[in-house]
């Protein structure tokens, strides 16, 4: 008997968000770090020229612990720091506006991890305009600014941005939600509105960036600005650039500005807890899951595997679906599956004939079907093939004997009557 060795190419019906032991939700905590170690922000982003103890400079993998605060549709995870950073970030002027939103996700990326995040955003950020191009209606181009209109600090509604993000947005909306919801049930460390967050390095309550920008009429002057939450866990904003019609010597000022950051990360949907409780103290430790190789041992000539879809690996935890067709003189007794520990995988028929499957473990695993021969009765070939020379003789040999028969019990019951 030839054996074939084949990859199989199965059909793979992979479950979304699927772990193994625990099942992670809305509120949970997440042990995660960071690939960096530091960046510095670039002063052609944030306008402003870094000094020895104002550099701009991050460190991402200091925030490790995380927090669930959304599920999205295609079962990835959005994830808010629970930490704020210990460093500071600064902004400054024309360039800082115009470039903040931009700049803060540049930022937020440098927190990804390259094994289970797929995407990243500051607080806040909401598809608004990354960089305002056309600087003139803030950078002094003009000598007034009647034709402005404030968008003010609204803190609830629907989320939009005004003129391309020139005067601000409210899109930050969104991501306050989501983070109040998950916080807010505990006021006495996070506040009423459960957006206070500490830094990461002294536990100590501070303000931070929201990746927004706010156009408002503050004082007797217009102001250009960034949202951030402060440290008591309001919503409000800073002065970048100002334009004070009362001041006729300098209408035009530049401002710095400096918050903490406090990203948010979306990881991915094929994970598994390994270990942890899912709690601030506990958090869970994650693991991706594994694509493993899956091979068949098959004799062709006595039966199939049914290839239902061109796929020679699974994913750690899907279903693997697949059919086994024996020949008309052979039975399908039993299929070996095997992972490369040398550990047996069950399996189960479905509903369909001919058709199994098993859940796809985290090693390279093997199918071997076993076949049986069906038994047969041996009829003799003259029997078989009555039109033969043979098979008539035999035919009259039978008949015969079989009249003989007949005549010898009706011969032998009529002499036992006459005898009576």
């Amino acid at each position: 008997m030839k054996k074939i060795l084949l990859p199989i190419l199965l059909f793979i019906m992979f479950i979304p968000n699927v772990v193994f032991a625990k099942s992670i939700k809305i509120g949970d905590y997440v042990f995660l770090v960071p690939d960096l170690d530091t960046y510095t922000v670039p002063s052609d982003i944030t306008g402003f020229e870094p000094t020895a103890q104002l550099n701009n400079t991050i460190q991402p993998n200091e925030l490790k612990l995380w927090r669930v605060i959304n599920i999205n549709n295609d079962g990835t995870f959005d994830l808010v720091s629970e930490y704020i950073s210990s460093r500071t970030v600064i902004f400054s002027g024309t360039i800082g506006y115009a470039n903040l939103i931009g700049g803060l996700q540049l930022i937020a990326s440098k927190y990804a991890n390259e094994e289970f995040t797929v995407n990243t955003r500051m607080m806040g950020y909401d598809g608004q305009t990354l960089t305002i191009d056309d600087t003139s209606r803030f950078d002094g181009s003009i000598s007034t600014l009647d034709s402005l209109v404030a968008t003010g600090s609204p803190i609830e509604g629907n989320g939009f941005e005004n003129s391309n993000g020139v005067l601000g947005d409210t899109l930050y909306l969104k991501d306050i939600q989501l983070v109040g919801n998950v916080y807010k049930n505990n006021p006495e460390i996070y506040g009423d509105s459960g957006l206070i967050s500490y830094k990461v390095s002294n536990n100590t309550p501070y303000r931070y960036w929201l990746a927004s920008r706010v156009n408002d009429f503050d004082r007797n002057e217009f102001v250009f600005g960034g949202r951030n939450i402060y440290n008591t866990g309001i919503l409000t904003y800073t002065h970048l650039r100002d334009y004070s019609p009362n001041d006729s010597s300098n209408r035009w000022y530049d401002n710095n500005f400096t918050n903490s950051v406090r990203p948010i990360i979306t990881i991915k949907s094929n994970i598994k807890v390994i270990d942890g409780l899912g709690s601030k103290d506990d958090p869970f430790i994650i693991s991706s899951l594994k694509n493993s190789n899956i091979t068949i041992v098959n004799d062709d000539n006595i039966g199939s595997i049914k290839k239902i879809k061109m796929n020679d690996t699974a994913e750690e935890a899907s279903i693997v679906l697949f059919s086994v067709l024996p020949k008309k003189e052979y039975k399908l007794e039993s299929i070996n599956i095997i992972d490369e520990k040398g550990n047996r995988i069950e399996y189960k028929k479905t509903d369909k004939e001919n058709e199994y499957e098993f859940i796809m473990p985290d090693t390279d695993v093997t199918i071997t079907p076993i076949y049986k021969k069906i038994e047969s009765i041996n009829v003799p070939d003259t029997l078989k093939n009555p039109n033969t020379g043979t098979g008539i003789s035999m035919i009259i040999i039978t008949t015969l004997l079989l009249v003989s028969s007949i005549t010898y019990i009706i011969f032998k019951r009529k002499k036992n009557y006459i005898m009576k």
